[in-house]
């Protein structure tokens, strides 16, 4: 669906690319992480009205809605702009991982602050992967970078299920 399209049906949506809280995170998580084209399709919406049309969005806060193209937000809240961002980054960068995999993500991509650096070169990664839920959010901001540097050959030999 285009945005014009999405802008013209919710008033209360509008160009991710529009909000610069937005464009800085993003590029936050470029330095960090990597490099990706900003996503001009994404909107970002905000009221109560959107959650009934996301699986689960009744108890939801936030939520990334990938069918409509756009971040849904009950509020102006940015650390829940950010781990929306961060869920969308993931996506973009590596691939639409299961929720259980990619939410200990998404909360560390999304933290605030700086970790002190982690190497995971000595350890294969499929032995860092199977350890990741032990990590705290510095030790998955680690693991994640560790994985997006890795061939892709490589992240999808992981089991994500």
């Amino acid at each position: 669906m285009k945005f014009s399209l999405l802008c013209a049906v919710y008033a209360d949506c509008r160009p991710l690319h529009s909000d610069r809280q937005a464009l800085a995170i993003w590029q936050e998580y470029g330095q960090r992480m990597g490099a990706l084209p900003f996503p001009e399709s994404i909107a970002i919406c905000q009221g109560n009205e959107y959650f009934h049309e996301v699986a689960g969005g009744a108890k939801m806060d936030s939520a990334l809605d990938r069918r409509h193209l756009r971040i849904v937000l009950r509020r102006r809240d940015l650390d829940l702009l950010r781990h929306e961002l961060a869920h969308l980054y993931l996506d973009l960068r590596w691939q639409v991982l299961p929720y259980p995999i990619a939410e200990p993500f998404a909360q560390a991509l999304a933290q605030r602050g700086s970790c002190p650096p982690i190497n995971f070169a000595g350890e294969a990664l499929h032995e860092s992967w199977e350890r990741r839920l032990t990590l705290d959010d510095c030790g998955r901001l680690a693991l994640l970078r560790a994985l997006l540097a890795a061939p892709a050959s490589e992240r999808n030999r992981l089991p994500l299920r």
